[in-house]
């Protein structure tokens, strides 16, 4: 573990870098989805098969991540998966069909997976329990940044150039990023595989409830996400009539309050425990989708509910992941099987967004409230996964088990 403040923080800003390029990459496919469907030969209702290939893929990456993951250094195997995330990018860019924009979201899913796994692994293995929670608050603000700069640069290339810039540009991006995985390697500063990897001892009973239960939260929490997520650039457009021309600007503002508030969600996760910031976060998630999706929305109201909802998923993510890293078990393998959780429960979040959405003949689309009750319904399921899991089998509650976090990051 990298005790000094410089290493925690290089440690941090590396994984931050990663979690970047992997979340620009995935989040990229949702807004512009729209402007693939006419040159591509695509109907709204069937952008999300766009998100399920990819989930699929990287879903079945997971699982085969969790047999090997922990005999690799760190930063060593984030090198190959970065440079082949940057090709899935260029095949997208230059793809003729959209089965060969599937294919393409297919290879990038197969790297997404094992990438996300990594930085759970590398935060787990080099920051102190204390202050991680302060840690993935820092890392998942790559996701906001990744809305802030990388997703309106990319829609602003797809708008005034040509879409296919846009997924160079996110290849450029995984290029830049393997350089610095690569430097940090050379420089000695990776870890070794850890320790626990060789370990032949069991999980305890105890501790596979645990694991359980943490699979089984991911699963949902993202399940609910994801019915919506796919589908809220058209409906917006089409549906609520929001400019195609104000999109980016839409998702650079969502983002900068994205990034505050998992900033702040980090050191009150530290301080609070997971559960009571999780819990917050998901009460205000499913109040704005059912006021937002469920309900007819006025145009003045679409950005106050789109920014609140990013906020909220950010503060969830960063409460959901904190837990995740203080369970015990061979890290490695634990956060692959994580990352395939979560790409089982987008799967699952895109198919019923699939199954209860249909276009309209004006391109809008039919049935967003009957998915939005949906949404909130697993919303429901994800309160006492929370508490199941802040409180341990010795009846301890991690929100009162430390200090503040220590050491900077």
């Amino acid at each position: 573990m990298s005790d000094s403040p410089r290493g925690s923080r290089s440690t941090v800003a590396l994984a931050a870098a990663v979690q970047f390029v992997v979340l620009l990459d995935f989040a990229l496919i949702l807004p512009i989805g729209p402007d693939l469907a006419e040159p591509l030969t695509i109907a709204s209702a069937s952008l999300g098969l766009l998100v399920a290939v990819y989930t699929g893929a990287a879903a079945l990456a997971g699982l085969l991540a969790a047999r090997v993951l922990d005999r690799f250094d760190r930063r060593s195997a984030m090198l190959p998966l970065l440079l082949t995330l940057a090709l899935a990018n260029v095949a997208g860019s230059l793809a003729p069909s959209f089965a060969a924009m599937l294919a393409a979201r297919a290879l990038a899913g197969l790297c997404a997976a094992p990438l996300m796994a990594l930085v759970q692994s590398l935060i787990a293995d080099e920051i102190a329990s204390e202050a991680r929670g302060r840690a993935l608050g820092v890392v998942m603000s790559g996701n906001a940044v990744a809305a802030v700069v990388g997703v309106p640069t990319c829609l602003w290339l797809a708008e005034r150039v040509d879409w296919r810039l846009a997924f160079a540009a996110v290849a450029a991006t995984a290029l830049i990023v393997s350089l610095l995985v690569a430097g940090s390697a050379r420089a000695g500063a990776r870890l070794s595989a850890p320790e626990r990897a060789t370990d032949p001892r069991p999980s305890t009973p105890a501790e596979l409830a645990l694991q359980r239960r943490a699979h089984a939260l991911i699963f949902v929490a993202f399940a609910s996400a994801f019915a919506l997520t796919p589908n809220l650039s058209a409906y917006v457009q089409f549906n609520l009539g929001y400019p195609r021309s104000d999109i980016p600007r839409l998702y650079m503002i969502a983002g900068c309050c994205s990034f505050v508030g998992m900033r702040v969600a980090g050191p009150a996760v530290d301080r609070w425990g997971s559960a009571r910031i999780g819990s917050l976060a998901v009460i205000a998630l499913a109040l704005t989708v059912g006021l937002f999706l469920a309900v007819p929305t006025p145009l003045l109201a679409i950005e106050p509910a789109f920014i609140v909802m990013l906020v909220a998923l950010g503060g969830r993510n960063v409460a959901v992941r904190a837990l995740a890293a203080r369970i015990p078990g061979q890290r490695g393998r634990f956060m692959a099987l994580q990352s395939t959780a979560q790409q089982l429960g987008a799967v699952a979040g895109v198919l019923l967004g699939m199954a209860l959405l249909r276009d309209r003949a004006d391109g809008s689309l039919a049935g967003m409230p009957a998915l939005a009750c949906c949404s909130i319904a697993l919303l429901a399921v994800v309160l006492p996964l929370l508490w199941l899991l802040e409180i341990r089998p010795d009846g301890r509650d991690d929100a009162t088990r430390a200090s503040p976090p220590v050491g900077p990051i």
